[in-house]
C-alpha cells in the first residue's frame, strides 16, 4: 500500500491510520533531510511536522497520480529553504536595527568593540521581539523576518493595512524604548 495510489486514496479519505504509518515510516528520513537543509535537529523536526500538517490538511486535493514520497521531501526542502531564509532576514534586519541604534548612540560604527556592542544589541533585539504583545509581534515577524510588504500581510492576517501601519510603529516605538532603556540600565550598573 505504501507509496501507490491506494495510500493516495486513504489520505484522501482522511483515514488516519493510513496517514499514521506514512508518518512513522517518513519522519525519521525526512528529519535527516531536513536537517541536511537547516543544520538544527528542533528546526528540522519542526519543518517535518508543518510539512505533515499541511499534507493533512490539503489531502481532499490529493490525486490518484500524486508521488506522495516525491511530495514531502520536495516540501521538507522548500519549507526548510523558507525558515533559513527567515531566520537570515531577521538576523539582517536586528543587524539593521542594532547597527542603527549603535550609530545613534556611538557616532561612527567602526572596530572589535563595536562589534562586540552591536552582538550583544542584535541579542537584546531579538529578545525584545520575543517580548512583544502577540499580535504586535506577529506582524512585525511577517514584515521583518519574512519580507511581506505591509499589504501581504494585512491579506495574510485579514485586517486594514492601517491596523498593519499601527502595529508595526507600536512594536518599532517599543523596541526602540525598551533596547535604548536597557542600555541605560546596562551603562548605570559601569
Amino acid at each position: 500500500m505504501l507509496f501507490d495510489s491506494s495510500l493516495n486514496l486513504a489520505l484522501k479519505r482522511r483515514d488516519e491510520q493510513a496517514f499514521e504509518k506514512l508518518f512513522l515510516l517518513m519522519f525519521g528520513p525526512l528529519c535527516g533531510f531536513a536537517f541536511s537543509i537547516t543544520g538544527a535537529r528542533q528546526a528540522s523536526e519542526c519543518v517535518v511536522q508543518d510539512v505533515f500538517l499541511n499534507l493533512w490538511e490539503s489531502c481532499q486535493s490529493i490525486t490518484p497520480d500524486t508521488n506522495i514520497r516525491a511530495w514531502l521531501y520536495r516540501s521538507v526542502r522548500n519549507r526548510s529553504i523558507d525558515r533559513l531564509r527567515a531566520a537570515e532576514i531577521r538576523d539582517r534586519h536586528a543587524e539593521e536595527l542594532a547597527r542603527h541604534l549603535y550609530e545613534n548612540e556611538h557616532g561612527e560604527y567602526t572596530g572589535e568593540e563595536a562589534m562586540a556592542e552591536e552582538k550583544a544589541l542584535i541579542e537584546k533585539v531579538n529578545r525584545e521581539v520575543m517580548r512583544l504583545p502577540e499580535p504586535v509581534q506577529e506582524t512585525y515577524l511577517l514584515h521583518r523576518r519574512d519580507g511581506l510588504t505591509y499589504a501581504e500581510i494585512a491579506e495574510v492576517l485579514g485586517l486594514p493595512q492601517k491596523t498593519v501601519e499601527s502595529r508595526m510603529s507600536k512594536a518599532l516605538k517599543l523596541l526602540r524604548e525598551r533596547v535604548a532603556g536597557a542600555e541605560r540600565t546596562e551603562k548605570k550598573k559601569k
